[in-house]
């Protein structure tokens, strides 16, 4: 998971892994980023300490756009990365991207790619009923 991911994204994942008796591992990125190099250096170094001691890494979750600071994940490149790296699955937060870039789900290639309805201004305030 992204040091910039979404604090919500951030919670919800940390409390599922840890009863699940998993390990979250934080991709640290620098910031400000000069470049999507820095990302992917960053993404496969976390990849390789997920996969230590003969662990293997069961979910990669990437926001395509984060939140804050604003950055435009290389995504097709990162999950392109777990799959050679034998990652399971992947899910993308595409809550900032989706109207805001390009997006082809094919071409991209994760297993998941999601986001709120309420967050892009077709739901009601507090959600469906």
């Amino acid at each position: 998971m992204l040091h910039y991911a979404y604090g919500a994204v951030k919670k919800s994942i940390e409390a599922y892994v840890t009863r699940a008796g998993g390990h979250v591992i934080e991709v640290p990125l620098p910031f400000p980023l000069n470049s999507n190099d820095e990302i992917v250096t960053e993404f496969k170094k976390a990849l390789e300490k997920g996969k230590a001691n003969g662990r293997r890494v069961r979910l990669a979750v990437i926001d395509h756009i984060t939140s804050m600071p604003c950055v435009v994940i290389p995504v097709e490149e990162l999950v392109k990365i777990c799959r050679e790296e034998g990652v399971d699955q992947v899910f993308i937060d595409a809550a900032h991207s989706i109207g805001c870039t390009e997006v082809d789900m094919k071409e991209i290639g994760a297993d998941y790619y999601t986001r709120v309805a309420q967050g892009c201004g077709i739901a009601p305030p507090g959600g469906f009923p």
